[in-house]
């Protein structure tokens, strides 16, 4: 019988060194993206809720939590790389057992979401210490719909997706912090029926990137799309519907920063083998068009290159936690085109260790997850300033051992929130001073 932590890593659907040669990437005849023609149509907007307090949000319940001593799960940090052991920082106190807390986390200056997949959203917020202040969950349903849950945020904003909520196929959600409360301002759906709608989400603020590839418990498709979401005061419009008829996971992971939109493919095939890619589409005249696919030079066969990205600026991190040897790699946008900068790897990872999971980053500051790393899982730190040289691992401290501590990350300037979801048990979410 497959166990389920297989099966996820197996399809990858939720959800991580040396200098590396500069390589110009060209679409170079692979696989092709069309990018539907539609109608930008707004969305139904939903209507605020009353004001009041979120008690129906508020779960109170009896937990346990089992942890064993780090130094029985964690192997010693290789040569020259640092280790630094988080102590719990959110947990949903007080709770049950809470499925896979940390499935998905989002992070802003002074507010944290750590997602528990058949519970809700718990919402964070500093205030000297961090404090549990509600469980968001929609306002149509008592949850996100269980696996695969997303999350992205941008000040007192957040994105949640839900691949198994809404009446069909997912939904997204936002939600805003408006006076002290945390209320549902809008839902997504898209323009057409979809399978998984909120397998993986973006937010830069003024637009809403959401994955709907498949469902990893039916295979009903391994073709994907992305749609986006541009907003206009309160009003949210899908600007388009981006696809390809390939079965190569498109929408695993997306990423979002102003005109351009990166979307993670980890099955795509480049030169024969099905190394995976990430599509590059950027607007022009009111149309989003594909201007390039990114691929390793190095490439291997099932090396799930595209299965997480991050973009700021002109910077973007991709991840590869295949098999074939997991790493990360950094891209530039110049004006010829998007360069290969850098290579990441960890010393201390081996190639099954599922390093590239996960991808967070921001002004220089790069952090990656290699959740089978050992037996609790790691995250790695890596800097523009170092030449890409990873001199940091993060560590959980007395860490339940079925943990998967790096499957998410989120940065905000210089914290770093890992989640580390547990199957059916109690884990908590940790925060990280980069």
């Amino acid at each position: 019988m497959v166990s389920r932590r297989a099966l996820i890593r197996a399809f990858g659907v939720s959800v991580p060194a040396g200098l590396a040669g500069c390589n110009i990437f060209t679409n170079g005849g692979r696989d092709e993206v069309a990018t539907p023609t539609r109608t930008a149509t707004p969305t139904a907007t939903l209507p605020p809720p009353t004001d009041g307090e979120l008690s129906p949000s508020t779960r109170s319940e009896t937990r346990t939590e089992t942890t064993t001593d780090i130094s029985s799960l964690t192997e010693p940090a290789a040569a020259g790389v640092t280790e630094e052991a988080g102590t719990p920082a959110l947990t949903p106190a007080p709770s049950g057992t809470v499925d896979d807390f940390g499935r998905a986390v989002a992070l802003s200056a002074d507010a944290a979401v750590v997602l528990a997949e058949s519970d809700g959203a718990y919402v964070f917020e500093a205030d000297g210490d961090w404090r549990l202040i509600t469980v968001l969950t929609p306002d149509d349903q008592e949850n996100f719909g269980g696996y695969g849950t997303s999350a992205a945020m941008v000040g007192e904003e957040v994105v949640l997706g839900g691949p198994g909520a809404g009446s069909e196929g997912g939904a997204v959600y936002l939600f805003a912090r408006d006076d002290g409360q945390w209320r549902q301002r809008h839902q997504f759906v898209p323009n057409e029926d979809r399978y998984d709608f909120g397998r993986s989400v973006a937010f830069d603020g003024q637009r809403v990137v959401v994955g709907d590839n498949n469902n990893p418990t039916t295979m009903e498709s391994w073709s994907g799309s992305a749609y986006v979401f541009g907003r206009d005061g309160t009003n949210w419009t899908q600007e388009a519907a981006l696809g390809s008829d390939a079965e190569n996971l498109f929408g695993t992971a997306v990423a979002v920063a102003g005109d351009t939109v990166l979307v993670g493919a980890p099955y795509a095939e480049s030169d024969g083998q099905e190394t995976g890619a990430v599509f590059v589409y950027e607007q022009a005249d009111g149309e989003w068009l594909q201007q390039m696919m990114l691929t390793p030079d190095d490439p291997v066969d099932d090396g799930l290159f595209g299965q997480a990205v991050a973009l700021d600026g002109d910077t973007a991190v991709v991840g590869a936690p295949g098999d074939g040897g997991s790493s990360a790699y950094v891209f530039e946008q110049t004006e010829t085109g998007w360069t290969r900068r850098a290579r990441l790897t960890a010393t201390d990872a081996d190639s099954g260790d599922d390093f590239g999971r996960s991808v967070a980053y921001t002004d220089g500051l790069a952090v990656l997850g290699a959740p089978d790393t050992g037996e609790s899982g790691h995250a790695y730190v890596f800097r523009a300033a170092d030449d890409w040289t990873g001199t940091r691992r993060l560590v959980p401290k007395n860490p339940n051992q079925d943990a998967e501590f790096g499957f998410v990350v989120a940065l905000h300037d210089t914290t770093a929130l890992v989640g580390s979801p547990v199957f059916r048990a109690a884990s908590p979410a940790y925060l990280f001073d980069l």
